[in-house]
């Protein structure tokens, strides 16, 4: 099984509910990603400073990173927010968890949700887990 975890607003708001089950989730032979918007060297870099290291997780996908290499173009007038169409955006993790063969996401922005219908992935809203 493969879990994909967001950053922002999941494993930065929540670290000291997630690092004992990524224990627990290590232990069952369970591969937990990071599936995030940034790219990846700024979520490594987010990462270290919500306390977890990147080798803590099986693989870390960035949304831009996926966007971009899909020839997605990106509006980088504030590079530390790229934008781009909000259907290529709010599709990008459902499409990330079936090409990676990721069975779970777990995110907090329910935005994200329609998407999974189409596919075989779960998606779990943060609030099912840490009960906010």
């Amino acid at each position: 099984m493969r879990i994909g975890i967001d950053l922002h607003g999941v494993l930065d708001k929540y670290p000291e509910k997630f690092k004992p089950m990524l224990k627990m989730f290590e232990k069952m032979d369970i591969e937990v990603c990071v599936v995030s918007g940034p790219p990846e060297d700024k979520v490594e870099i987010e990462l270290e400073k919500s306390g977890f290291e990147p080798w803590d997780f099986t693989d870390i996908y960035s949304v831009v990173d996926f966007l971009s290499e899909r020839g997605v173009e990106f509006d980088m007038t504030d590079p530390e927010n790229p934008f781009c169409d909000d259907n290529m955006w709010w599709d990008a993790k459902a499409r990330i968890c079936r090409d990676y063969k990721i069975d779970l996401l777990i995110d907090d922005s329910k935005k994200y949700r329609p998407a999974f219908d189409l596919i075989d992935a779960k998606f779990i809203h943060v609030s099912e887990i840490v009960g906010d």
